[in-house]
């Protein structure tokens, strides 16, 4: 996800968009199949769509784009750690592993 933000926005949907679908379900609105420039909008569209299916979305009442961009974000590795969080107590052949490294 890091590596991602350096890259131009149509880029960072390809970046992103597989782990994001395996770990919260959603797909960019856009297809797949063209690395072309996107609608303005689209990336942060996204951004928002995802915090919101982690369980954390930006309130409505946030207007300010860098705001909200902000917030997505935030949201967005927030719903990572609870995704971590669960694995650390469910018995699974990670769970020894995500319990390490969310002591780090």
């Amino acid at each position: 996800m890091r590596s991602a933000g350096q890259l131009p926005k149509h880029l960072k949907l390809f970046a992103v968009a597989g782990p994001y679908k395996i770990v919260f379900g959603v797909e960019p609105s856009i297809k797949m199949d063209e690395p072309r420039p996107i609608r303005p909008g689209t990336w942060l569209a996204f951004e928002m769509q995802t915090a919101s299916a982690a369980g954390h979305a930006v309130p409505a009442d946030v207007k300010d784009l860098k705001d909200q961009a902000k917030q997505a974000w935030e949201g967005i590795l927030a719903g990572f750690a609870d995704r971590i969080k669960a694995q650390q107590s469910a018995d699974t052949p990670l769970a020894d592993l995500v319990a390490s490294l969310s002591k780090k």
